[in-house]
């Protein structure tokens, strides 16, 4: 009888140890988690701001993770050379510019690790605005609150006056308050006050996780 030789052993080793290391490569090789893309937003006609949640990779640092931002005037565009807009390394957002106003554009957004590997995020919309922001010539101006009275008399109706005190205090000067150096009586509102700042936004928000 012929004496068992360890061959069969030696080789039953390796391929253990090839098998364990070609898992721990596939692991280690692993994509970034999805991106969840939050925001598209514009203020101005040829601008639009994107916002994303930060991912993350087992291998690769957020700061190391490479983001591209691709941009289509249509829904079911694929992401290429031609629709890269912007690349950036550990970025939430970013701000694309030389658009056509009042135009709706599409945004996907992708991150890849160190290794090469690429995770997709969701795709949002987003509208440009028609028209820039007006300019007007609205003040908001913040004095103690026992100054109110003397100082009507020193801006323009339409003004806005803002004190800290007395858990806070906002009035708007009129032209009645300004002729008699009395203490406005109109209440300044919060979303007038932002309507006459003339600001504006398309924003368009996707359904978040409820852990957020």
């Amino acid at each position: 009888m012929s004496k068992p030789t360890a061959r069969p052993i030696v080789l039953a080793v390796l391929l253990f140890f090839s098998l364990s290391y070609s898992l721990t490569a596939v692991a280690a090789s692993s994509s970034p988690k999805v991106i969840q893309l939050v925001e598209v937003s514009s203020i101005e006609k040829t601008t639009l701001t994107i916002s994303w949640l930060p991912t993350s990779d087992d291998n690769t640092a957020h700061e190391d993770l490479v983001y591209r931002v691709y941009l289509s005037k249509k829904a079911d565009f694929l992401p290429d050379k031609a629709s890269l807009t912007q690349e950036k390394a550990g970025a939430m957002s970013a701000n694309l510019t030389g658009l056509t106003p009042a135009t709706t554009y599409y945004v996907v957004v992708t991150a890849t690790d160190e290794d090469g590997n690429v995770s997709w995020s969701n795709r949002l919309e987003g509208k440009t605005a028609a028209f820039n922001p007006k300019r007007t010539a609205v003040q908001v101006h913040e004095l103690p609150a026992n100054q109110f009275a003397k100082s009507a008399q020193r801006f323009k109706a339409g003004d806005y006056l803002v004190s800290r005190e007395n858990g806070g205090m906002l009035r708007k000067i009129d032209t009645a308050s300004r002729a008699r150096q009395s203490t406005p009586a109109q209440h300044g509102a919060l979303n007038e006050l932002f309507s006459e700042l003339a600001f504006s936004s398309t924003i368009k928000l996707p359904d978040l996780p409820e852990q957020l």
